[in-house]
């Protein structure tokens, strides 16, 4: 018959995470200092080390592309990014410390919390 008309699909992929309050408050809060340019480094720099470890200064451009303004990232971060690649500054320890950090196992996170289900 008639005129196709849109419809709303909803894809339910089954796969809920619950956080930790802190967890939650914590990423909410790098969020909105990521956005803000009265926001100190200091304050993105330990609320991304709670999440992602010594690959701290990355974790925002996991969020959104655009926190490259406002991050610490050198012209050789970029163009290793570019290439898909590590940059020659990171080491496989840091990336394991770093997987460590998203699954709420790094040292002195008694928060706990795994942001690698969020």
């Amino acid at each position: 018959g008639g005129e196709a008309r849109p419809r709303l699909v909803l894809l339910d992929h089954g796969l809920y995470h619950t956080v930790p309050d802190s967890m939650r408050e914590d990423l909410c809060r790098l969020l909105l200092a990521s956005v803000s340019p009265l926001a100190s480094r200091s304050t993105k720099e330990r609320l991304s080390r709670r999440f992602a470890g010594p690959l701290f200064k990355y974790f925002p451009l996991i969020l959104s592309p655009w926190f490259i303004f406002g991050s610490k990232l050198s012209y050789e971060d970029v163009r290793a990014a570019r290439r898909q690649q590590l940059p020659d500054t990171v080491s496989a320890r840091d990336v394991g410390e770093c997987l460590l950090a998203m699954h709420g196992e790094q040292e002195g996170n008694a928060a706990g919390g795994n942001m690698l289900g969020v």
